[in-house]
């Protein structure tokens, strides 16, 4: 039986491995990960692959924080510090704070025993679910990423066509996911896996294809496969626009996190 306390510490520890993964693939790029926080800096001007996270607060965090945030400001580039309930929640904020961030997204903590996966619905006419396979599919599923943004991240793009092996590379933890609907990509989904889990990440559906069912859908498809794979727990840090999808396939509340960034 896996605990609440498990819970959270194999939800930091899959956030962790699934921020480095990529990122080690990414020419240029500097992972620090050692026993007291991990570092990732992409070399990219975009904060959505620069992060400091799984921070442990038991040493002298005023160092800790005054040399990750002094990384970033010699470079130049944007980051977010992540804290969770294992990782300075509520220990590290006046350090933080005293250098110069300050809390910008607010999520919650999900987790499923994928024993208890409800059964999906029938999958709507002209709507395939598929893994990443090529190129092709890399890029089609960078796009609807980047299209969170305003205008489209072209640095979100670049990253994951740059690394697109290894988002189709069976052999490794990573798993992309594309729902196409009459052959459109529409909607994308992310499962990450360390031992046993399976993270949640990068599910987004382009705006004129929302409220149709079609991210829950694909993630329902998605946690499936990867409960065939040997995971026995999915993860996931939910905004508060997500709640209600991942509750209705079955996930539970189990903490908060808390993104950081520099005050502008």
């Amino acid at each position: 039986m896996i605990s609440a306390a498990d819970v959270l510490r194999l939800t930091e520890e899959n956030l962790a491995a699934h921020l480095a993964h990529l990122a080690r693939r990414y020419p240029g790029a500097r992972v620090e990960d050692g026993p007291e926080v991990l570092l990732v800096d992409s070399g990219l001007c975009c904060e959505t692959f620069n992060k400091v996270a799984r921070a442990r607060a038991s040493g002298d965090a005023a160092a800790l924080v005054a040399r990750c945030t002094g990384h970033f400001a010699a470079s130049g580039r944007p980051f977010a510090w992540w804290l969770g309930p294992e990782s300075g929640l509520g220990v590290l904020d006046p350090f933080l704070c005293a250098a110069g961030l300050s809390p910008t997204e607010e999520e919650t903590g999900m987790a499923l025993r994928l024993d208890l996966l409800r059964a999906g619905e029938e999958i709507p006419a002209g709507l395939v679910l598929r893994r990443l396979q090529t190129v092709g599919d890399v890029r089609a599923f960078a796009a609807i990423i980047a299209a969170n943004w305003e205008p489209p991240d072209a640095e979100v793009r670049r990253f994951y066509e740059t690394v697109a092996p290894a988002m189709f590379d069976m052999s490794g933890p990573f798993r992309g996911w594309l729902a196409l609907q009459d052959g459109e990509p529409v909607a994308a989904a992310e499962i990450f896996h360390t031992p046993g889990v399976a993270g949640v990440y990068s599910v987004c559906t382009l705006e004129s294809f929302r409220r149709r069912g079609v991210a829950s859908t694909l993630l329902h498809a998605a946690l499936a496969h990867a409960r065939t794979e040997g995971a026995c727990l999915a993860v996931l840090q939910a905004a508060p626009g997500g709640l209600g999808v991942y509750r209705r396939l079955g996930f539970e509340e189990t903490g908060r996190f808390e993104e950081w960034t520099v005050r502008p």
